[in-house]
């Protein structure tokens, strides 16, 4: 009894562990929370409409039976996002229980928070503007839709299960009556809710414009708080080379560079029309302010208004402005050279750039390269850069007589027997001047001797090296007896008691 008491006990034991475990481990075990996804595009009105259509029995033939049958007619979409929506992935499937009835594919743009529709072409609901995108019926005999899914790059972002044919309008946009719940989140179209569909334009961007960029003013000049010219400001100037006008809505100026968002300093949405051969300067933001272009370099560009595209072929980079130099130049395009320099003049009205660069003096190095050649027979002179006739050096010399020679050094003619004559001799008491050949006067001449002479040394001056070398020596003696003293007095006691013995 005991015993089985105790199993029964352990057994209790294990279970109770074996739970208290399984709940450990269960509390350890996480999940990510869930997450609601409301797609950025989804569906707010919808009309399918429902006849009878007389269709033969599949058991007869020959007996014919009136079949119920839908048609999608309308559908709205809405954006609620601040980014354009690319409805290229986007697609409409039409559905019973017995599967797909029809696909619907969308295509171009859906601006922010805007509102599309398209209908069956034989609704009856185009209207005259082209704001509504028209689709092939979507109807197969004796099919009712039970399922209207929209669909993004395969995958369902929202599916609708109406009731019964009609119209029906999304009680409202916000995230509330975008349950899933049909009949929480749409009702029947009329008085009580609206009565119209929401058309908004179908976007699409402009393939290529017209215009391009001829001229821009990085760095205005400095003007007086009264003056309102122009080129006081920033500006950019646009020219349309067509035969025709181009129409500038739609589209954007952008300065900066790859990968910089959109602001209201960096973006100038344009608009108007553009005649032909004509130019636009714009110098002005949307909001009134003074448009601003960075000093330090970088790109101007055209794009469609919302950024979407990019014209590749309006790209333009230009230099820094940062130096002193370029203030009030601007940066133009040349139609005679096909190239962009700057230019002092800017010219923001509608004409053609106006290229001019402000004179400089000229470098030394520039004049020389100016600077006429010399004829064959003349050389330049280096000091005044004047040519000058190889002859006339020769020439403007009078010839030397026969019997002379020109002297290299002084251009003169000199006698050649003066040069190559005898030399007079010089008096007894002169002697002759190697360099000069002249005789010049000595104070006496000494006799001829048979042995050449020898220079003596003065005995005053042996005298006087003989007293200054005693005189070191006596100092240095002197010095070493000093250094030396208590050495040579222990020497003479030792001698001393040499001698005594």
């Amino acid at each position: 009894m005991r015993v089985g008491r105790w199993v029964r006990g352990i057994i209790a034991a294990l279970l109770a562990a074996s739970l208290s475990s399984s709940s450990f481990a269960a509390a350890l075990s996480v999940s990510p929370p869930p997450v609601e996804y409301y797609p950025p595009l989804f569906i707010t009105a919808f009309q399918t409409s429902r006849s009878v259509m007389p269709i033969s029995s599949l058991d007869d033939p020959t007996l014919i039976v009136d079949v119920p049958t839908d048609l999608l007619a309308v559908v709205e979409l809405h954006s609620d996002i601040s980014d354009p929506i690319n409805l290229n992935d986007w697609s409409v499937e039409v559905s019973d229980e017995y599967g797909l009835i029809c696909t619907i594919s969308l295509s171009g743009w859906l601006l922010p928070d805007d509102y599309v529709v398209m209908a069956s072409s034989t609704a009856g609901l185009a209207d005259s503007t082209g704001n509504v995108r028209l689709f092939d019926p979507c109807v197969q005999e004796g099919r009712t839709i039970r399922a209207i899914a929209l669909f993004h790059n395969g995958e369902v972002e929202e599916q609708l299960a109406p009731s019964q044919a009609g119209a029906w309008v999304r009680k409202n946009t916000t995230k509330t009556y975008r349950s899933g719940e049909f009949s929480k989140d749409f009702e029947a179209m009329d008085e009580d809710s609206r009565t119209s569909f929401y058309a908004g334009r179908w976007y699409i961007p402009l393939v290529e414009p017209a215009v391009r960029i001829s001229e821009l003013l990085p760095r205005a000049r400095n003007c007086s708080p009264l003056e309102t010219a122009v080129d006081c400001a920033d500006y950019i100037k646009l020219f349309n080379p067509t035969g025709g006008s181009a129409i500038l809505d739609g589209l954007r100026l952008r300065v900066g560079y790859q990968g910089q968002a959109s602001t209201t300093s960096n973006t100038l949405v344009i608009g108007g029309t553009l005649p032909a051969g004509h130019y636009a300067t714009f110098a002005t933001r949307s909001d009134g302010s003074p448009l601003s272009i960075a000093k330090d370099g970088g790109w101007l560009w055209l794009e469609d208004s919302y950024g979407i595209m990019m014209y590749d072929t309006t790209v333009v980079a230009y230099p820094s402005a940062g130096s002193v130099t370029k203030i009030g130049w601007a940066w133009a395009y040349n139609d005679t050279t096909g190239q962009w320099q700057w230019t002092s003049t800017p010219t923001p009205s509608d004409q053609p750039s106006i290229f001019t660069q402000p004179l400089e003096r000229p470098s030394a190095k520039a004049v020389i390269s100016t600077l006429q050649p010399c004829r064959s027979d003349q050389y330049r002179n280096p000091l005044t850069n004047r040519c000058k006739s190889l002859s006339s050096t020769s020439s403007s010399l009078a010839a030397c007589e026969p019997d002379q020679f020109r002297n290299p050094e002084t251009n003169r003619c000199k006698s050649l027997t003066s040069a190559t004559s005898d030399l007079k001799p010089c008096a007894s008491n002169q002697v002759r001047n190697p360099e000069t050949n002249r005789c010049r006067t000595v104070a006496a001449v000494l006799a001829a001797a048979d042995f050449p002479l020898e220079k003596i040394p003065d005995a005053a001056e042996n005298t006087i090296g003989w007293w200054a070398f005693a005189s070191v020596g006596s100092l240095a003696v002197g010095y070493a007896g000093w250094e030396w003293r208590k050495e040579l007095a222990s020497m003479m006691r030792m001698a001393s008691s040499l001698f005594r013995r």
